[in-house]
């Protein structure tokens, strides 16, 4: 996945945040996944968007599609978690699909 992670050139970004949004792009798994649950932890709607490329990114790994439905989850439903939840919805693996619709009926029964 190299053509996701961009060389740095010594301008990693200062604030934390954006650094975890940086680090979605690692080409390596396990920065990748702490990234996902960081930001899951974080709690902050505008790493949606972010999140879902990610999972698109990589189609074939279920697992951290998985992990990004999760993160989503925990984020505040609002405008950009549901534009992340509707290009899950188009995500290749059936497992991240099927993750994405249950939540996005869970945020549509919320807003009754």
């Amino acid at each position: 996945m190299p053509s996701l992670w961009p060389r740095h050139r010594g301008r990693v970004p200062a604030d934390p945040h954006d650094r975890l949004l940086w680090a979605l792009r690692n080409p390596h798994p396990e920065v990748r996944r702490g990234a996902i649950l960081s930001l899951r932890n974080q709690v902050r709607e505008e790493a949606a968007i972010p999140l879902a490329e990610l999972a698109m990114a990589v189609p074939m790994d279920v697992i951290p599609g998985l992990a990004v439905v999760q993160a989503l989850a925990h984020l505040p439903t609002a405008q950009l978690r549901s534009q992340a939840l509707g290009k899950l919805l188009l995500h290749p693996a059936h497992a991240v699909r099927v993750a994405a619709h249950e939540l996005s009926l869970r945020e549509n029964v919320a807003d009754w």
